[in-house]
């Protein structure tokens, strides 16, 4: 008999030995919890300072644009990992005093409240590190007009949303222990589904297209939306070598002892 909540664990789940602790540490030890922190609070004040000012130039509900809800999604993101980090007072944490090889004090059990708020993170990170890459990569490939440059505080304003939210997404990533977990893609498609869905709603109510390249009647649509489909599946796949990568850095400065390398012995 097929059992059903072994298959739902095997594509969406995540490993046994999960520890929300890879969100407050960094693989490489000259970055200590304090540094990741204060790193963070200044991400998070930069990107919430940017959304106010940007909503007040507009002028107008633009919350149904991909890069809007992109930055509300960073923002959300690092808002709720200073939570994380409060809860653990990761600023208290030394990484001579820790011992890598056992899972945490807050790996106490996997259905607590917290570790499922914390794995509800990660899925939030790893669909965030695709979404703001591809965002740069669909911005200034395919939507921008170069015979209008942009000047000014237009210009800071869209390095800010279509530029630095990838700056700060990777820069998080590089340092943090957080990983991406392959199998999970599976997210990040029913997230770009939903917001496909909801541009068709909003073209129903409105008959506007939030952008051009949506419009499911122009004969380039299915080229365009098998081609944007293709873009974020590779760039999922891209982030999960940057881990990698990331992962690797760390051993080859870390040596022997380094939190990448005693995490990854965490007995199964």
């Amino acid at each position: 008999m097929v059992n059903l909540e072994k298959i739902a664990h095997h594509l969406f789940g995540f490993p046994d030995d999960y520890d929300p602790i890879q969100f407050v540490i960094s693989p490489f030890r000259f970055i200590s919890p304090l540094t990741l922190f204060n790193v963070r609070v200044f991400l998070c004040v930069y990107v919430l300072v940017i959304r106010i000012w940007t909503e007040d130039i507009n002028g107008e509900d633009n919350n149904i644009y991909f890069t809007v809800l992109s930055y509300w999604h960073l923002l959300s993101y690092l808002a709720f990992v200073l939570v994380i980090s409060i809860k653990m007072k990761s600023w208290n944490l030394k990484y001579d005093d820790m011992d890598f090889s056992k899972p945490s004090e807050f790996c106490c059990s996997p259905d607590t409240h917290f570790t499922r708020f914390c794995k509800y993170l990660t899925v939030s990170s790893e669909v965030l590190t695709s979404l703001t890459m591809g965002i740069v990569i669909v911005f200034w490939g395919l939507l921008y007009d170069s015979s209008k440059p942009f000047v000014g505080a237009e210009l800071f304003e869209n390095i800010s949303v279509h530029g630095f939210n990838a700056l700060f997404t990777l820069t998080d990533l590089f340092m943090c222990c957080r990983k991406i977990y392959p199998k999970q893609i599976c997210y990040l498609l029913f997230w770009l589904l939903l917001y496909m869905l909801s541009t068709m709603i909003y073209h129903h109510s409105t008959s506007i297209w939030v952008y051009p390249f949506l419009n499911y009647f122009s004969p380039f649509a299915t080229g365009y939306y098998i081609g944007i489909l293709v873009l974020f599946v590779i760039l999922y796949y891209f982030g999960y070598g940057l881990q990698r990568f990331r992962d690797f850095l760390s051993i080859k400065i870390n040596g022997e002892r380094g939190p990448v390398i005693e995490m990854r012995a965490t007995p199964k």
